[in-house]
């Protein structure tokens, strides 16, 4: 299981723009937030499973 914290710049395994870890809970969840193209901020819980460290190779397709 990857240890991520709070301040953690991440990406989505499937590609996508970085996002930061916002809040670790005590699940396999973390709370991500990030800015979209028109700067607006947005906010998710994903699974620790689903990020990685590295950016991935993918193209993103918005």
């Amino acid at each position: 299981m990857n240890d991520f914290e709070e301040g953690d710049i991440v990406y989505l395994k499937s590609g996508g723009p970085a996002i930061t870890i916002t809040e670790v809970g005590d699940g396999d969840s973390v709370w991500c937030t990030w800015f979209c193209k028109n700067n607006e901020l947005q906010g998710q819980a994903f699974t620790k499973a689903s990020l990685t460290r590295s950016k991935p190779d993918k193209p993103v397709v918005v």
